[in-house]
């Protein structure tokens, strides 16, 4: 059962963020990525104080970790992206890009753009901060559910590629370091899961017809913003697939409710965040468990670690698998198995453990389990003075990293009494998510002072402006009226398929039409059989149209040809790949590279496979011969109206011989020889 999102007061905004198609954003060094490394370094971070004198939330959580990272180099970067050399001049290309981006948003640009400095000392960026611009504000985007308002469009530098991630330390690669993207985030107008796809699949569609944003894994990142009426923002961050962001948005909604739920019953029950904080003393229980048969508590004493646990007042049954303790009528209706509906607290508290460094916690709410037996959880509950609704968390960990675990679920039980805290949020497999950090606040940000800014002049935008790409909805008008397609078949190119690779092949000579049924169908056809076309280029197309005239190729051949060419460039790039040993850049494609090459391919596929080429005399001598196999029938029926019946067998013998126009057009006759 859907919840009633209007009645919780469901708000969403989302932060897309897409990467550029050109030279990197503050040095000459050309976007891409690599494999071969070429050196490295290490660097410590730290957070600093902003203008104002404060220090970021989320930067001084990342400093407290006192994390060691080591950066690798590749071809891709220089001075710049080690921070041994100043920033260059903003790359005028990107901003260009980004601006009609804005402009194709509906969105006002800025007058003057001036980098600032956002500090992020997870050791994405080597400087601990990343550089970001303001350039529009104010747009709009139209979705079935109704407009959605773009706050403000900025173009910024992507991080550094993670590459291994520890508890204390992490590798990352320089490659990806600046790399111009541009961040569009929308005005908190979705109201509903489905909306907030849609409003994401609007914000994608204008960056492709952009026609400059980078492709491929990697190159897009999709961050949904998420409250209801008595919640709080949460950031969900990367949300990779387009189709998963409903349940996202569903699973997030329903946490705060229960989140909310929680806050109103401590409320009930008389529990106050000063009771809780002045109650809740650690101690060191590890004795109770000197002889415990529970596998992960035993290991763990074996190697020195200690057991601690902390009394939290008034929190039992809001940690474990049941919400037996709240009103049936205070509850949002959800499926039994729903994960939101049997959990609370406990992941909770869990997830802001994990963050220093242990496994996990054992909570009253789900034991006695994992090998701690009841008679353990009553001396448990003795030792630390529970009683009535009173909960506890154990943790089994190295005494310092115990202690900051213990901590950091005392911090987070205390943020119950306001319900839902502001945080950042990692989505998973699901559509639930754990927590990844505090919510950022204005303290991060500070000016660049070695960027110059740029003024956006009338001319600058003028220009800009007269030369805006072909919006889809443009797009799919002109295939409909220029080409003849179908409003289906225009629509699913423009949105759905490649209409780069479509608008490529029709100005090489290729047949609309054909082209059209080639990208909806053959290449499906082609992916389902586990080949890649991704390999297939413009150049290939080419190829392919100039050998099918050629070659008198009838049109339904030309998927069997595809497929010969993807076979073997599959086989050329295995083959390379396993001689090579070790493989720079993303795919492997040593197939043909030139016009002729890529002629001889498709050759070799005609004479391969037997396709075309067949003469008049010599499908009339098969059309013949069945003909005569089937005169009763012929005479049955009478020459006309036996054409049709006689098209499947004949279109089966000549199949791959000559297109089916061509084949109708020599059956008729042989049946007019019937007729006279």
């Amino acid at each position: 059962m859907e919840p009633d999102y209007g009645r919780l007061g469901l708000r969403c905004g989302l932060e897309i963020h897409r990467q550029l198609d050109t030279s990197k954003l503050f040095c000459a060094c050309p976007s891409g990525m690599s494999e071969d490394v070429t050196g490295q370094i290490t660097r410590r971070l730290r957070p600093s104080k902003s203008e104002m004198g404060l220090v970021d939330e989320a930067a001084a959580q990342e400093g407290a970790l006192k994390r060691e990272f080591t950066y690798q180099l590749t071809r891709f970067n220089c001075l710049v992206e080690m921070d041994e050399e100043p920033p260059h001049d903003l790359n005028p290309e990107a901003l260009s890009i980004a601006l009609t981006i804005s402009r194709l948003l509906k969105a006002e640009p800025v007058d003057e753009v001036q980098v600032m400095r956002k500090i992020v000392i997870d050791g994405s960026n080597t400087t601990g901060f990343q550089r970001t611009a303001l350039l529009a504000l104010y747009g709009r985007l139209d979705t079935p559910f109704g407009p959605v308002g773009i706050d403000t469009i900025c173009l910024e530098e992507d991080a550094a590629r993670i590459i291994e991630q520890g508890f204390d330390r992490a590798t990352y690669r320089l490659d990806r370091l600046c790399i111009p993207e541009i961040e569009i985030a929308t005005s908190p107008d979705v109201h509903t899961p489905q909306q907030a796809m849609e409003a994401a699949r609007a914000i994608g569609d204008a960056l492709r017809a952009s026609g400059r944003v980078r492709r491929g894994i990697g190159t897009i990142r999709q961050d949904v913003n998420v409250s209801i009426a008595g919640g709080a923002r949460v950031e969900l961050k990367l949300v990779q697939e387009l189709q998963s962001i409903p349940e996202v948005v569903r699973q997030e909604c329903l946490r705060q409710v229960r989140l909310v739920e929680v806050k109103e019953e401590l409320a009930k029950r008389g529990v106050t965040k000063e009771g809780l904080l002045s109650g809740s003393k650690v101690q060191d229980i590890t004795q109770l468990f000197s002889d415990t048969g529970s596998k992960v508590l035993s290991s763990m004493l074996k190697k020195g670690g200690c057991v601690l646990g902390v009394r939290l007042a008034g929190f039992a049954h809001l940690m474990g698998s049941r919400l037996e303790a709240l009103p049936k009528e205070q509850r949002v209706a959800t499926p039994a198995n729903d994960y939101n509906s049997k959990r609370i607290l406990g992941p909770e508290f869990a997830q802001y453990a994990k963050v220093h460094g242990v496994k996990g916690i054992f909570h009253s709410d789900e034991l006695p389990a994992y090998g701690v037996t009841e008679a353990e959880v009553a001396k448990v509950s003795g030792a630390l003075g529970c009683s009535g609704n009173d909960a506890f968390v154990l943790v089994a960990e190295a005494r310092e990293i115990a202690q900051r675990a213990m901590d950091a679920v005392i911090q987070r039980a205390a943020m119950s009494f306001g319900g839902v805290p502001g945080e950042v949020r990692r989505p998973l497999a699901d559509g639930t998510s754990e927590y990844m950090r505090p919510l950022p606040g204005a303290s991060r940000m500070y000016p660049e002072t070695d960027v110059r800014p740029i003024r956006l002049t009338q001319r600058m935008m003028a220009d800009i402006d007269a030369h805006l790409p072909e919006t889809f909805e443009a797009k799919q008008a002109r295939y409909v009226s220029q080409y003849g397609l179908s409003k289906e078949a225009a629509n699913q190119i423009v949105f759905a398929a490649d209409f780069d690779m479509f608008e490529k092949a029709v100005s090489g000579g290729a047949e609309p039409k054909v082209m059209a049924t080639m990208l909806l169908n053959t290449f499906s056809d082609l992916k389902a059989k586990g080949l890649d076309t991704g390999l297939v280029t413009p150049e290939a197309l080419g190829a392919l149209f100039t050998v099918q005239a050629a070659k008198g190729v009838p049109r339904d051949a030309l998927g069997a040809l595809l497929e010969f060419y993807l076979k073997e460039q599959a086989s050329a790039s295995g083959a390379k790949a396993s001689d090579q040993k070790a493989v720079s850049g993303s795919r492997v494609a040593p197939g043909p590279k030139t016009a002729t090459d890529l002629k001889a391919v498709f050759e070799r596929a005609v004479a391969s496979l037997g396709i075309g080429g067949a003469s008049d005399d010599e499908m009339l001598a098969v059309i013949r011969k069945l003909c005569a196999e089937r005169q009763d029938f012929i005479k049955q029926k009478g020459p006309e109206a036996a054409k049709g019946p006689l098209m499947g067998p004949v279109m089966k013998e000549l199949k791959g011989k000559a297109d089916g126009k061509r084949i109708g057009a020599l059956l008729e006759k042989v049946l007019r020889e019937y007729a006279g």
